[in-house]
């Protein structure tokens, strides 16, 4: 299966016909950090992927990324979530090895699959596995309660649950157990992933995939803790 299918195909459909008639950012508005981002040309292959795919044009024009739109670090978000994206492609692709009807749908539209973004603020990757995985079922869980997120009302977001959750605390151990159930419920299975988690949230990440029974975890940490006696 061609990476990247499910980012290129299957956008002209009511979804995209309903996106079209969303609330629309006029081109004419100030210019924001995504603009400068996007411009001229774009060396990075991470941000240069992203700008090649459909959901480039929603942020840009839909009014209802404007706050993600105008967010200082999104170049820097987009580069690392879709670093990670490309991990998770490839751990669907492990599970998923076969040529048969089922593994095939798993790698276009995510059928079957369900991902738990782990401290996921604004919901960077959960936004390219949305499109890159429109079938699957996408939980994002942070703990910061001042975050907006009016892009979740897009209809390209339709497949992600926002869940208010201090990874520390047992409601987020239960989520990831929960989308473990419901995974496999019809066969599938559930990959983990946390981007950026710095210290102890890292060490946190994989012990909630342990615990789960979770069938992959994506992680991409920062600033490590020491290694504890207990670690070894």
């Amino acid at each position: 299966t061609e990476e990247g299918h499910g980012m290129e195909e299957g956008h002209d459909t009511a979804e995209g016909r309903e996106a079209s008639r969303a609330p629309s950012a006029s081109l004419n508005r100030k210019k924001a950090a995504l603009d400068f981002a996007l411009e001229g040309e774009i060396t990075n292959p991470h941000l240069a992927a992203f700008a090649a795919t459909p959901l480039r044009r929603a942020l840009l024009e839909d009014a209802r990324f404007d706050y993600w739109r105008r967010y200082s670090r999104c170049k820097k978000e987009l580069i690392e979530s879709w670093a990670a994206l490309e991990q998770l492609r490839r751990c669907v692709r492990r599970l998923f090895p076969s040529s048969a009807a089922a593994d095939a749908d798993a790698h276009r539209t995510g059928a079957g699959l369900a991902f738990v973004e782990l401290c996921s603020g604004r919901g960077c990757l959960s936004m390219l596995l949305a499109h890159e995985f429109p079938d699957a079922t996408i939980h994002m869980c942070d703990a910061d309660a001042r975050m907006k997120l009016p892009h979740l009302t897009h209809p390209s977001m339709r497949n992600v649950t926002f869940h208010l959750e201090d990874v520390f605390r047992d409601d987020a151990e239960v989520t990831v157990r929960d989308a473990v159930a419901e995974a496999e419920r019809t066969g599938g299975k559930c990959l983990v992933v946390g981007v950026h988690l710095c210290g102890d949230l890292a060490r946190r990440a994989v012990e909630l995939w342990r615990r789960s029974g979770a069938h992959a975890l994506v992680l991409c940490p920062c600033c490590l803790p020491r290694r504890r006696r207990a670690d070894a």
